[in-house]
């Protein structure tokens, strides 16, 4: 317990936050406004210091696909013979359409593998992901075919999982 004058010394709460919130920002990369920016190790590889960004594509002049993934994830996904995927819309930076998830489904549990920040919801854009991360399934030796892919209703999704 604090003592009458420790607590009368302390600053206010609202100016703890404002210092912690300052602090924050000194260490926290500022969020860039266009496709064109440089990201920082500590957001591209884990604490271990092993790889998490596993795409960084311009697929056009103005549309840029991220795909964050462990190798530990990315087993999982693979060998799931289930996969669920969702996109959202209102926690995703400006300059992307959706950040968009893949989890593997294992001990009847949903376990999040991929996260993307994808450029539009288009047919182009799926396809160029699943395309990644067969070709990612490759270089592993391992194989990226579900058997079982839900999702809910995403036309350019769609016809993509109809083709793969």
């Amino acid at each position: 317990m604090l003592s009458t004058t420790a607590i009368a010394i302390l600053p206010s709460e609202r100016e703890m936050n404002s210092g912690i919130n300052k602090a924050r920002r000194s260490i926290i990369p500022i969020i860039p406004t266009t496709q064109l920016f440089d990201i920082p190790e500590s957001y591209s590889k884990t604490l271990n210091k092993n790889e998490f960004l596993i795409t960084d594509k311009m697929v056009t002049r103005r549309q840029r696909i991220l795909l964050f993934s462990t190798s530990e994830q990315l087993k999982m996904l693979f060998a799931a013979e289930t996969i669920f995927m969702d996109g959202t819309f209102s926690t995703c930076p400006s300059m992307f359409d959706q950040v968009y998830t893949i989890h593997a489904i294992k001990y009847d549990q949903s376990f999040p593998c991929v996260f993307g920040l994808l450029p539009n919801r288009q047919k182009n854009t799926y396809h160029f992901m699943f395309q990644e991360l067969k070709a990612i399934a490759v270089q592993m030796k391992m194989n990226f075919s579900p058997k079982l892919i839900m999702s809910d209703f995403e036309v350019g999704l769609l016809s993509v999982v109809a083709l793969e």
